[in-house]
């Protein structure tokens, strides 16, 4: 991935700039615009469809990705960089633009001025999708018009996306994938992603509390721009910064059972694991929700019940199932 402003005559290297960088790859460009939060699968089924597109006019693929990507809830599905390097690894897209989160206080304008930097020869449009949205600024009809003066085809990619009819169509969409994660239901929540939703930070120092009870955490922040999934017990998987995948028992809650007033915190227990982590960048992934949380009266009744949340981890086998949604 690279970020200056030479052109780029194949897919191999995706170009990362900001919309006020003025680049202009050496070829057409066929574009689209979205916050992409999420890069679900119908995401990457519009992105294979401008690939067509973008093939049978000599183009680039190129991205109008609106940063902040908060469309249908406070929280974002996916920072900006993980949404980078998830399009990356697709091997479709050439360049990115890096659109400004003003686009949701002045839509026309900000478009607008991106269609007249970037000037694709074809941009191509989700009406469905654009419907779907509960707060969407600009409609279909308003990007025809921005479109059309600038004589920029405009198509749509509705025939592409899963399912095709409008009911089908809304079980792809960073809405519901959203409200499917804020209930807990991490499973559906990945097959619709097309992978394990996951969480990524920097491993900080806790309490000291799982260890005490003989279960020692991997303690990741949660930031408060990230949508996190409901507060329960999950399993899942961990992955090291050296890129080692291992089981794990994930709590995400308040710790009840020995604070009245605690804050959130997500814990990973890895199971097998003895090595410090601290410090060290981790990726934590949900594969499915075990219980919800609970205050206990005592610690050894919180002890017996994570050796049974440990004993559904490894019955789930969340390695194996991880390895499946990578093919997903």
């Amino acid at each position: 991935m690279t970020t200056n402003d030479e052109s780029t005559e194949s897919r191999s290297a995706l170009r990362v700039v900001r919309l006020t960088d003025r680049f202009r790859p050496g070829r057409p460009v066929v574009a689209c615009l979205s916050a992409f939060d999420g890069v679900h699968r119908g995401h990457r089924a519009m992105l294979r469809e401008l690939q067509r597109v973008a093939d049978e006019r000599d183009a680039v693929v190129g991205l109008l990705m609106v940063e902040g990507g908060v469309h249908y809830r406070a929280r974002m599905l996916t920072a900006l960089d993980h949404r980078i390097e998830l399009i990356d690894q697709l091997g479709i897209v050439d360049v990115i633009w890096v659109v400004p989160d003003e686009v949701h206080e002045r839509p026309e304008a900000v478009v607008g001025d991106a269609l007249d930097d970037v000037r694709p020869v074809a941009l191509g449009v989700s009406p469905a999708l654009l419907k779907l949205g509960r707060s969407q600024q600009l409609s279909f009809a308003d990007l025809e018009m921005l479109c059309k003066g600038r004589h920029i085809d405009v198509f749509s990619l509705d025939h592409v996306l899963p399912g095709h009819s409008e009911d089908a169509i809304r079980l792809f969409t960073t809405r519901n994938i959203s409200d499917l994660l804020a209930d807990g239901h991490v499973a559906v929540a990945g097959r619709l992603l097309g992978r394990l939703f996951e969480m990524r930070g920097e491993v900080e120092h806790g309490d000291d509390r799982g260890r005490s009870l003989g279960f020692p955490t991997a303690n990741l922040s949660v930031h408060t721009t990230m949508l996190i999934p409901d507060e329960g017990v999950y399993a899942g998987v961990a992955i090291t910064e050296d890129g080692r995948v291992w089981p794990a028992a994930i709590s995400l809650g308040r710790r009840s059972t020995f604070y009245e007033d605690g804050w959130e915190v997500l814990e990973a227990y890895l199971l097998d694991f003895d090595e410090d982590l601290f410090g060290s960048r981790l990726r934590v992934l949900f594969a499915e929700h075990l219980r919800k949380q609970r205050r206990f009266d005592s610690a050894d009744e919180l002890v017996a019940q994570i050796r049974i949340d440990v004993a559904l981890v490894r019955e789930l086998d969340p390695i194996a199932r991880y390895q499946r949604s990578l093919a997903w």
